[in-house]
């Protein structure tokens, strides 16, 4: 007996996104994004919190997915307008993390950017936020 095999059934919603993502970054040459999880700076007690939240979250992120995780700023760096974690995550994982992330995130900000090598680009256009999205200092690409 020959069984018909299933028609194909394109993914919907947020799968589709996620497909669409890794695609269009393999494109475009995008090899990772970087990922900024954002410290408030607000006073100490509450940034060593949320700074520890941080800390924790890019751990999880590194043993979950495999993702490096960078520095942790303290203070604004870059554009950036508070200090933060960086992590760096390949294009065909980020569907993966930024869904985790999205809903990991513990109320921190998430900041991700495309690493094109057009740092203001990347810093405007190529840009996606988990949270409020904030100011960046944009001078600085000048």
């Amino acid at each position: 007996v020959v069984m018909p095999r299933p028609a194909y059934t394109a993914p919907t919603g947020f799968a589709a996104y996620k497909q669409y993502l890794a695609g269009r970054a393999r494109a475009e040459g995008v090899r990772e994004v970087t990922i900024q999880a954002n410290v408030p700076g607000l006073d100490l007690n509450r940034r060593v919190l949320e700074l520890d939240r941080a800390q924790a979250l890019a751990a999880a992120a590194r043993e979950r997915f495999g993702v490096a995780v960078g520095h942790f700023h303290q203070r604004p760096v870059g554009p950036h307008p508070r200090g933060s974690v960086q992590m760096t995550v390949p294009t065909d994982r980020f569907g993966d993390v930024a869904t985790w992330l999205a809903v990991n995130r513990a109320g921190l900000t998430i900041f991700a950017h495309a690493s094109t090598g057009d740092d203001k680009q990347d810093h405007t256009h190529n840009v996606l936020w988990f949270g409020p999205s904030e100011e960046l200092n944009l001078s600085i690409f000048a």
